[in-house]
């Protein structure tokens, strides 16, 4: 065969002929139309683990849908969802040469100070503060007092949004009007008022310089302060320098308002070495609680970071608390546990914090601490026995109360307090002295102590009264009988004898509005007049917490101030909802509202658990409102996007009960921060569930283009 002649190919595997098609049947099928492509959600910026990976990123704050699938760590260039990579480039340039401008307006302004002046800054600085706010404050005039720059003779910060006193705090039945804080501070008038226990004297006249002066510029005169070396009490520094600092602004700032020790006796025991009243525990556990009290620790309000030196403290005195608790029951023991629950308490994690009160309690009982310590043959140890005691009266009344529980201690304690005018040295006062006055000035806290133990024995009985059926979880009524001796007894503790009962009197009146069981026409005259002054104790509070700002500021440690600030805010966002349509009235009241969430935001820099309440009541404000916000209080962009961790809130403080008759458990902090991050969490899975819908179509779109 030729090899031209092709090969005949076998019959298995020649091409099959096309079927003919049936009768009535077309050639070839119909086409059908592809179904529309879905269009594109735009995303302005992708995070950068999405932009570095080149993978779809959907765009969601504070975490996108892929990150989360990941388990990655989510982060944007951008301060907003709105701003783009080349905006946030621009903006940060922009604050790079701010900062620049700032350091040389520094540089020139120490170049034209005084050595004495210049050394002020320089101290300022070194505590934390950073360049910006050291320059608003000299050109605003704040250091004037606080670093002595130039001779002035008072200081006053502004109101935000409304710089004036909402019309409705001016009212003729306002004490706190008549107060020379208030005559210097707001009318620039020192006009002690008609009070007769205020009359123009001369130690009125030497305490003139403390009503012109911030409280936070002033420092402890006491020598002990530069003696004690607290470095032999503790193994988590050697900085006796720092130490001391963090022990001066605890005495300043934490120590008025929640003792657990008699601080002249802790300060002697700690240089003498005296075993009875100092221990390695108390001090680390002291520390613990001082660290979020000075401004100059970074990040002093995250207990939970392992990088801060608070959470060193608090994680030593944890570790000797656990091998000596159980074994050593004596006074320095007891006063660390109580401080220990205290420092939880005040970040928010008083669930995991309440056994340490408990076990303070049962050791005050072993110890006999409340049955009077007349026994005692030592004066000095009755002293600090006596002073402890009605530390944790006090402080377990708060808890008690303010928690909606009963008190663990029934009665207070059998020794008397003695009279503050006759024994100052019993409590213990602080020598000041501020830049203005050369003078030393005595702090009243024997004053403080005394009408503030007055006032927690009320207290105390009240939460009895209300929340001592252990048969009942719920608030329980008061009657007629009992309105009116609470009333009677808050009357004679709330004598305006002083400004320094200012504050005492206002917590007072906070604790007016409670439900009463009605029963009969009598009763229910004495539920409207407890009720009734609920406002008007509402108003006092609020007049009290603006002068603490004219006069203080809001920047520096004060817990006690998460509970008026909360409470304030509070009502003023119910005010905000039932005064719609009055220009005046919404101006006052945004005003209270603005001026409450930038104190939380300010304590919140110190304490975990105002940091919490902020952005719990941040979330709560209209668009309008959270503008209003944003433009007078001073607002990072940045902080708008981050989550609320609700595992570092484990708190059954009521925040959202202003009176007594509410469900404290739905209203816990813990259970409104649940409820924020479940919400925030919900948006993030329903907006990447919608993402990955979007993927899966579009995937199955391509695939069939690709098939037909």
């Amino acid at each position: 065969m030729s090899s031209d002649t092709p090969e005949e190919v076998p019959a298995s595997l020649r091409s099959l002929a096309m079927a003919a098609p049936r009768p009535g049947q077309a050639m070839h099928p119909p086409s059908r139309p592809l179904p529309p492509r879905r269009a594109r959600i735009g995303i302005t910026v992708a995070c950068e683990p999405c932009r570095k990976r080149k993978s779809r990123c959907n765009g969601q704050r504070p975490r996108c849908a892929s990150c989360i699938h990941r388990g990655l760590h989510c982060q944007y260039v951008s301060a907003t969802a709105s701003e783009t990579n080349s905006e946030a480039l621009k903006r940060k340039v922009t604050e790079m040469q701010q900062r620049i401008e700032d350091h040389e307006r520094l540089y020139a302004a120490l170049r034209t100070m005084s050595e004495q002046d210049s050394r002020a800054v320089l101290d300022k600085l070194r505590l934390g503060a950073d360049v910006s706010t050291v320059l608003r404050q000299i050109k605003e005039g704040d250091l004037l007092l606080q670093l002595s720059l130039v001779p002035e003779s008072r200081r006053r910060y502004e109101f935000p949004y409304s710089s004036t006193m909402p019309a409705y705090l001016q009212t003729p039945d306002n004490p706190y009007l008549r107060s020379p804080v208030y005559g210097i501070t707001i009318d620039d008038r020192f006009v002690p008022g008609p009070s007769p226990s205020l009359q123009p004297d001369d130690r009125l006249s030497h305490c003139r310089g403390v009503y012109v002066q911030p409280y936070h510029s002033a420092t402890i005169i006491d020598d002990r302060l530069s003696e004690v070396e607290l470095s032999r009490w503790t193994s988590v520094t050697a900085d006796n320098r720092l130490m001391r600092k963090m022990l001066h602004a605890y005495l300043l700032h934490e120590y008025p308002t929640f003792p657990a020790l008699h601080k002249d006796i802790f300060l002697q025991a700690a240089i003498d070495n005296d075993k009875r009243f100092c221990s390695p525990l108390l001090v680390n556990a002291l520390l613990a609680e001082a660290s979020h009290c000075f401004i100059g620790l970074p990040h002093r309000d995250q207990f939970w970071n392992p990088k801060t030196l608070g959470y060193s403290f608090l994680a030593e005195a944890k570790r000797l608390w656990e091998l000596y608790a159980d074994t050593t029951v004596d006074l320095p023991t007891l006063q660390a546990t109580l401080i220990l629950h205290i420092t939880y308490s005040m970040h928010g994690m008083d669930k995991i914090g309440f056994p340490y009160l408990v076990r303070a309690v049962t050791m005050a009982k072993q110890l006999r601490l409340l049955d009077g310590n007349k026994h005692i043959r030592s004066t000095r140890l009755r002293h600090a026995r006596d002073f402890t005691a009605w530390c944790l009266f006090n402080w377990q009344t708060l808890m008690g109360y303010y928690y909606f529980r009963a008190p663990i201690i029934k009665a207070p304690p059998a020794s008397a307090l003695p009279d503050p005018d006759r024994h100052p040295s019993w409590y213990g006062g602080l020598v000041l002295r501020y830049s203005l006055n050369p003078t030393p000035f005595l702090s009243p806290l024997g004053l403080l102590f005394n009408a503030v133990s007055r006032l927690r024995v009320i207290i105390n009985d009240l939460a009895i009264l209300q929340f001592g059926n252990t048969n009942s979880q719920d608030v329980q009524g008061l009657t007629a009988k009992s309105v009116r001796q609470i009333q009677s007894r808050l009357e004679s503790c709330m004598e305006y004898q002083a400004l320094a009962f200012a504050v005492t009197q206002i917590r007072t009146a906070e604790h007016l509005p409670s439900p009463v069981s009605p029963a009969s026409s009598d009763e229910k005259g004495a539920a409207e007049t407890w009720q009734g002054g609920g406002l008007g104790a509402l108003r006092r509070l609020e007049t009290v917490a603006r002068l603490y700002f004219v006069r203080h500021s809001f920047e520096f440690c004060d817990a006690f101030l998460l509970l008026f600030l909360s409470t304030l805010g509070m009502a003023a966002l119910e005010s905000l909802r039932e005064a719609e349509g009055d220009a005046a009235i919404l101006r006052d009241v945004r005003s209270t509202l603005i001026l409450s969430i930038k104190g939380l935001r300010d304590q919140g820099q110190h304490i975990h658990m105002a940091a919490a309440t902020y952005r719990l009541l941040r979330s709560r404000l209209s668009p309008e409102d959270l503008s209003a916000v944003r433009g007078h209080a001073q607002w990072n962009p940045v902080d708008e996007n981050e989550p609320l961790v609700a595992q570092h809130i484990q708190s059954e403080w009521p925040l959202a009960i202003l009176g007594r008759d509410g469900d404290p458990e739905a209203s816990s902090l813990e259970a409104l921060a649940s409820k924020y991050d479940r919400l925030s969490l919900e948006e993030t899975n329903d907006s990447a569930s919608e993402d990955s819908q979007s993927g899966s179509e579009l995937g199955s779109e391509d695939q069939s283009m690709e098939t037909t």
